[in-house]
């Protein structure tokens, strides 16, 4: 091995200088106990140089660039409203070397397939799809063995056709470890479990608990010391503002507006069919809301987000007929009945109904089937109805991203890969 060589030489060999000190541990895998770091490797190194070859323009002459085209991606990005598990709202790419990794994460899973598609030539679109589709795998919190399968070939496929694409020169060691990233999910479970995102996001915290450069390890201890009794404090204050412990509640005041004829109407056959409840003869009080928890997760509706330009908490993913279906929450509705103990809270929503549509397909040979259908389910192309219906809120499974490019004529909503990593 170069290791060897290199003791016997006493020089490095090819970049190696010898056999390190944890290779003597007889218990510890020298290769399955050294993790790749998702973060450092996909986003800040695979993602950011993707971008590089894309947008920069000391690469404008290039095939694969896009340069020409930024201005118009931008406009897309920028109109995009992100939902509040989305930490950062989109910047713009003319200043995506600034960009932080949560913010190459959200290209990468959220905003890039649609906003690409039509920008990039076929070859490097479909190319990069498989990047897409593999992380998308890899950072659920449900893999199969079969989309296990799935994503390493889309990741093997990615490593084999970057130096063709790219040349031979930019495919770095970043884009070589791809090739091992299921390797260490089949060994650790999935990246978001082994990558530096907590220890990063701990750094910033870390930070705010100390001023000066003047005995930092006493400030950090001192402080920290004092976190029981402040978070003590805070869940008092919080409980003395009346938060309901159960998974479903209102919250806000009431909303001034009424109820149209046609949604009185709908609610009454809704309490009928669903609930069964005679709306004349059994409902105390009904008010109508803007904003809602469920299970820990804050929607909004859109009678509440007219007031927000940059947050999108309205487009959700609920579950129908044993199904996840896509919809805009209208309004929140909390019904006092007298034969239940507790507020019944029903959910307005306006249904995204799904549609054909190849937006999000790849056309190569490096392609295949399972890919492209991963990800028309994962890039689910949808358009709004002019009707609503009434869902009981506890059915509400998570907030969406959406993205519309207009001149593309295409809305897309994407679920976020798990529910760890994206916290509402």
């Amino acid at each position: 091995s170069h290791a060897k060589e290199a003791v016997e030489q006493g020089c490095s060999v090819d970049g190696i200088k010898g056999v390190p000190v944890l290779a003597l541990h007889p218990q510890f895998d020298l290769v399955l106990g050294m993790v790749i770091d998702f973060m450092h490797c996909v986003l800040i190194g695979v993602v950011k140089a993707l971008l590089v070859h894309w947008f920069s323009a000391s690469k404008k002459y290039e095939k694969y660039s896009a340069h020409d085209k930024i201005a118009i991606c931008d406009d897309h990005l920028m109109s995009i409203k992100v939902p509040r598990f989305v930490k950062r709202t989109p910047q713009s790419l003319t200043q995506f070397s600034n960009w932080k990794a949560s913010e190459l994460l959200s290209w990468l899973l959220f905003y890039s397939i649609p906003i690409l598609k039509g920008v990039l030539d076929t070859n490097y679109y479909s190319h990069y799809c498989l990047l897409v589709v593999g992380l998308h795998i890899l950072l659920g919190d449900k893999i199969t063995q079969q989309s296990l399968d799935l994503a390493e070939h889309c990741l093997q496929q990615f490593y084999l056709k970057y130096s063709e694409l790219y040349g031979i020169e930019s495919t770095t060691m970043n884009v070589h470890l791809l090739s091992h990233l299921v390797m260490y999910t089949r060994a650790w479970g999935p990246l978001w479990t082994t990558s530096c995102f907590p220890f990063e996001g701990m750094n910033g915290v870390l930070r705010k608990h100390f001023h000066g450069t003047r005995e930092i390890p006493l400030q950090l201890a001192n402080n920290f010391a004092m976190l029981p009794q402040l978070q003590y404090k805070q869940l008092t204050k919080t409980m003395m503002k009346g938060r309901s412990a159960a998974p479903v509640y209102v919250i806000g005041a009431n909303v001034q507006d009424s109820l149209s004829t046609d949604e009185l109407d709908k609610m009454k056959e809704y309490c009928h069919s669903e609930l069964q409840v005679d709306y004349d003869k059994e409902m105390s009080a009904v008010t109508l809301h803007s904003r809602a928890i469920v299970n820990g997760t804050m929607y909004h509706s859109t009678l509440y987000n007219c007031k927000a330009t940059k947050r999108n908490n309205y487009t959700v993913a609920y579950q129908m007929d044993e199904q996840v279906q896509f919809g805009t929450v209208k309004s929140f509705l909390s019904l006092t009945i007298a034969s239940k103990t507790s507020p019944v809270i029903l959910c307005a929503i306006k249904p995204l109904r799904p549609h054909q549509s190849r937006a999000a397909t790849t056309t190569t040979t490096i392609s295949s089937m399972e890919v492209n259908a991963y990800l028309l389910k994962t890039f689910k192309c949808v358009s709004e109805k002019d009707e609503f219906i009434y869902i009981e809120a506890e059915r509400l499974i998570s907030l969406c991203v959406s993205i519309t490019v207009q001149e593309k004529q295409l809305q897309c909503v994407v679920l976020p890969p798990n529910g760890y990593e994206f916290i509402n």
